[in-house]
């Protein structure tokens, strides 16, 4: 049973990328108007709508890919520290008990 949900995720993801494409394809080819970016005296060359739209979303993409990724790191590190943390109070909390243990008999 996991095996057929492993494969339908896959498949699944495999049918979305394969759409996402297809919009693209069709929205380079509906979009060919030629424009020219211009920003803090910098002027692109002439290109179409389409390819600038298409690498600003991937550039953003690809700029949240990586802040998150700082982020996640972060996260993963501080879980790191509080686990031995945890690990050290555990162990001062067992030889505190044995402790009491002994001392009672």
């Amino acid at each position: 049973m996991q095996a057929l949900i492993t494969w339908l995720r896959w498949l699944l993801l495999a049918a979305l990328l394969l759409l996402m494409l297809v919009m693209a394809v069709e929205f380079v080819a509906s979009n060919t108007d030629l424009v020219t970016i211009s920003y803090l005296g910098y002027e692109t060359p002439e290109g179409s709508l389409a390819w600038y739209l298409l690498l600003a979303f991937v550039a953003g993409g690809l700029l949240g890919v990586v802040s998150a990724a700082f982020v996640v790191s972060r996260l993963w590190m501080r879980n790191k520290s509080l686990g031995r943390k945890l690990a050290r109070r555990n162990a001062e909390l067992k030889s505190l008990h044995e402790s009491v243990i002994k001392g009672s008999d």
